[in-house]
């Protein structure tokens, strides 16, 4: 991977104007669909960039590859300029992926369901 074409109007400027340095090579990471554990997914990335020793800059961009379908979308929906350091765009991903999550049901689940009258199970 040598340059990332990361979408403009959701990081600032100081994020699209920085190079991905040419001698860059990141692991191959699964990309993310929203699919899955994103706490999970985001600690890996986290993880990988660690590694690679890479600026927040450079994580911005990164980040915004490995994205796909559903979390891609939801990434070119983000208002203009919102994106400024990697802090802001996990928060900002965890926030949204987050709440689109089904959560798993609980054995505590089953004592909210009523039959209702007339209705058959």
């Amino acid at each position: 991977m040598s340059k990332v074409d990361a979408d403009p109007q959701s990081l600032t400027r100081k994020i699209t104007e920085e190079q991905v340095p040419s001698h860059f090579m990141v692991q191959k990471m699964t990309p993310y669909s929203g699919l899955g554990e994103h706490k999970t997914h985001l600690n890996a990335f986290r993880a990988q960039m660690l590694i690679s020793g890479v600026t927040d800059v450079i994580r911005c961009k990164m980040f915004v590859v490995i994205l796909i379908k559903t979390t891609l979308q939801w990434f070119i929906r983000i208002p203009n300029n919102t994106i400024d350091s990697f802090k802001t765009i996990s928060h900002i991903f965890l926030q949204k992926i987050s709440a689109n999550q089904i959560k798993p049901l609980k054995m505590a689940d089953l004592f909210d369901i009523r039959q209702k009258e007339g209705k058959s199970l």
